[in-house]
């Protein structure tokens, strides 16, 4: 009998597996360990890559066992492992180095070795039970090599691999991968070609830059889908981590190495009959949602109130934990959901206000715009600091209404507050101050503080997070200490508070 080993994907994450192939007199092939169909298949692909490499399915009785057995194994990426430990058991592969090694990946017709998901979890796996090394397609070691403290070997078809095995040199192990960050970015609507909407722009900056979540409500047509796909040229550069967390979600459900090609943050804009498994996750087999795919970037919500009322209520969840956690008879996983959501309404679902003829029709549309607005429930709106009105402009106004600075320009600006703030971060080390001690501690601030708080009956969670949004505007203009200036700005973006009352 001979063992080896190779990963399943559980979530985003790679859970390690253990595969067992046992040759005895007889004739059969048994795969065991709650395979499903593609695994299951694997005999037929691997019958016809061996005899492609001149190499044989030995007519024997072949048990494989892949555990642990509570957990299933999903898509062709055993092919490779199972194939490797055929030959072993069979004789034709005499090595000792398949008990040391991860081995991923699925097999052509041909032998050629094809590229697989997750391989970027599967090798933080093999480190963390401490393999030596692992073997992945060609195509995935880029992504692979970016786990550092473990050898990552590329190979394009299982010659190479037998060869390897056997004391061969064919295969070498890749360098790790430094990620080179990139000053190309992708922006799809600059901020100078939107006039007007001075107040929309500061707010996007501000919110870009701390993280905050932004809902605009706008009649149709003033720009509020323009404004939110123009983040993508002003969001700050991701770290290092960032970009592996960013790949890791993408390799584990598309199969695509997102943050190494681009570096780039996510936008991600799901239609408004997105599902509840579509935006949060789930399935058979479990793949990430829309907030997840979102993660370190912007999950862009238009027309809110037409998505599903359950929808939107699965959101508060992430939006305050940054995280999802998803129960189901079979699992218990946790996802990253990081995300900025910047979301968009119309005032009213039939027409733009100003547009009623009569007193009859008003009263039916305060009618309608209380329904529309009801879909959204207030712990939702309670989650989100900074809500504003975008309002439109008459003609005469709009041709010479100012275009303000371009995404470059904000760009620059919004990466000099990030240094800033690390800096900040930096002397202030790990002081225990919460936001309320801050408050505290100015006898001008907590005498307003007290009073229009009192006055507006905000939550304790809504007056930190407009606190934050203070210290985020105190941080674009690169201060140590938030003052009431600051204050008065963050309160300045609630002006839909009268229209959700």
């Amino acid at each position: 009998m001979c063992k080896g080993f190779t990963g399943a994907i559980k979530g985003i994450d790679a859970e390690l597996i253990t595969v067992e192939v046992q040759a005895d007199r007889g004739v059969g092939y048994h795969l065991v360990g709650m395979p499903d169909r593609a695994v299951r298949e694997s005999q037929y692909r691997i019958a016809a890559a061996l005899k492609s490499c001149g190499l044989k399915m030995m007519v024997k009785r072949m048990t494989i066992n892949l555990t642990p057995a509570d957990i299933r194994k999903q898509g062709t990426g055993f092919d490779l492992p199972i194939a490797l430990g055929i030959l072993q058991s069979s004789g034709q592969l005499i090595t000792d180095q398949l008990a040391r090694l991860m081995i991923v990946g699925a097999l052509s017709l041909d032998g050629s070795i094809l590229p697989v998901p997750g391989t970027l979890s599967m090798a933080k796996c093999a480190m963390r039970h401490g393999l030596k090394g692992i073997i992945v397609p060609w195509e995935n070691i880029q992504e692979a090599s970016l786990v550092d403290g473990i050898e990552v070997y590329g190979a394009k078809h299982l010659s190479q691999i037998t060869s390897f095995l056997m004391g061969g040199t064919w295969l070498k192990p890749e360098k790790p991968n430094k990620i080179r960050q990139s000053d190309q970015r992708i922006t799809e609507v600059d901020l100078s070609q939107i006039r007007g909407q001075m107040v929309a722009k500061r707010v996007l900056e501000i919110s870009c830059l701390g993280n905050h979540h932004l809902l605009m409500m706008g009649p149709p047509g003033v720009g509020k889908t323009l404004l939110a796909k123009s983040v993508t040229g002003i969001l700050p550069k991701m770290s290092d981590q960032e970009i592996q967390e960013v790949t890791q979600v993408y390799s584990s459900r598309l199969n695509q190495v997102f943050g190494i090609l681009n570096h780039q943050r996510p936008f991600r804009q799901p239609h408004h009959h997105c599902t509840n498994a579509g935006m949060l996750g789930g399935g058979n087999p479990m793949i990430p949602g829309e907030a997840s795919l979102a993660h370190r970037g912007v999950l862009y919500l238009d027309e809110l109130p037409e998505f599903k009322k359950s929808v939107l209520e699965g959101l508060r969840q992430p939006l305050e934990s940054q995280k999802i956690i998803l129960a189901r008879g079979s699992y218990h996983i946790e996802l990253p959901a990081s995300f900025t959501l910047i979301a968009s309404m119309n005032p009213s679902p039939f027409r733009s206000i100003g547009e009623t003829e009569s007193n009859k029709q008003v009263n039916r549309d305060e009618h309608r715009d209380k329904s529309y607005r009801n879909k959204i429930s207030k712990p939702l709106l309670d989650r989100i600091p900074l809500q504003i009105d975008i309002p439109k402009l008459p003609q005469e106004d709009l041709l010479e209404a100012p275009i303000g600075p371009s995404s470059s320009l904000v760009y620059e600006r919004i990466e000099k507050s990030c240094q800033f703030r690390k800096m900040r971060l930096a002397q202030v080390g790990n002081q225990p101050n919460t936001w309320w001690q801050h408050v505290e501690n100015n006898r001008e601030i907590k005498s307003f503080w007290v009073h229009y708080m009192t006055q507006k009956k905000y939550s304790i969670r809504t007056q930190a997070m407009l606190y934050e949004v203070s210290r985020t505007i105190a941080d674009l203009e690169q201060q140590e200490r938030v003052n009431l200036d600051h204050i008065y700005e963050a309160l300045q973006y609630r002006s839909l508070d009268e229209y959700f009352e």
